[in-house]
């Protein structure tokens, strides 16, 4: 009998088109853990308001940064998917299910048999939140609950992933640079799911980063991006970071999304293009976006590591 390892990424846009874009950001933002108002205002909030107003700006903004052969996290999970195929066992199967978009976590656990020895789920975030962990084990609780599943959990204070991190910024940082790890923003409210916060695992990542490359608290700050809509969120945000980063001084920055697992629209256009844009225009000389851990041997190594353990 095979094993079965479903990697799960919260999905992406089959096209970087304004109707494509319009459908996934409705199956998206109508997930009561991502906007948790009741249905009825949900509805209305966002395939009344937000998606007719957002779809042609996000679609120009996935344009930036499409890759010949597609979404930028749609290639790095397949290439993810395909080198940890090669470095497990033969008698495990990797498979792919997206929580919005395709391909599904319907269609990944469709190909899974009731009698496989083995079936392993691994949302590929590292920090706990309701909206991505928890939506996620919800999701996959509604298309396998016919199947004995084990869920492998958030993996942030792993030393193997503080090792893959570490040595991912550590090798484009210089004397000059100062680090900004920026990770995705969450409502106050959300903040805590089942007595566990958010922002203090993130708080924890940097620290544990900061160590591991021998940096003092100075050389390194922490912020949160992607806000959306009124309410108040995670701060200090991104932007805000940046500027009194800029307005201080520092006129070299490297950023890094630990958050983030592969590539996507919220690092390569929002962190890349736009937040570089801005430090520049603001007075800084040099600006990076340091890349996910992608699909790289050091990420593989690790989830390896994780399913052994």
């Amino acid at each position: 009998m095979k094993k079965y390892l479903i990697l799960n990424q919260l999905g992406t846009p089959d096209e970087p088109t304004a109707e494509a874009v319009g459908e996934y950001l409705k199956e998206f933002l109508m997930d009561p853990n991502v906007i948790t108002l009741p249905r009825p205002f949900r509805d209305l909030l966002v395939k009344g308001l937000i998606v007719p107003r957002r779809k042609s700006a996000s679609a120009a903004k996935y344009q930036k940064i499409w890759m010949d052969s597609g979404s930028p996290l749609a290639v790095y999970t397949e290439r993810l998917q395909k080198k940890l195929q090669q470095a497990l066992p033969s008698d495990w199967e990797v498979l792919v299910g997206m929580r919005y978009g395709s391909p599904s976590l319907a269609d990944a656990f469709s190909q899974v048999p009731q009698d496989a020895e083995r079936i392993v789920y691994l949302p590929l975030y590292p920090h706990h939140a309701r909206a991505t962990v928890g939506s996620a084990i919800d999701r996959m609780s509604e298309v396998a609950s016919h199947l004995k599943v084990q869920v492998l959990p958030p993996f942030y204070q792993r030393e193997w992933y503080i090792e893959a991190l570490s040595h991912q910024i550590g090798s484009s940082l210089t004397s000059q640079d100062h680090l900004l790890l920026s990770y995705h923003g969450l409502p106050k409210s959300q903040d805590m799911d089942k007595g566990i916060s958010y922002q203090q695992q993130c708080y924890q990542t940097s620290a544990d980063v900061r160590r591991k490359l021998g940096l003092s608290e100075s050389q390194v700050s922490t912020a949160f991006q992607s806000r959306l809509g009124p309410k108040k969120w995670l701060e200090p945000s991104t932007e805000e970071m940046m500027l009194r980063l800029v307005g201080s001084g520092i006129r070299h920055l490297k950023v890094a999304c630990p958050s983030f697992v592969a590539d996507c629209l919220e690092t390569l256009e929002e962190i890349g293009l736009e937040l570089r844009k801005e430090f520049l225009a603001h007075g800084g000389e040099s600006f990076e976006l340091i890349p996910c851990l992608n699909d790289s041997d050091m990420l593989v190594q690790g989830l390896r590591q994780e399913l052994q353990n």
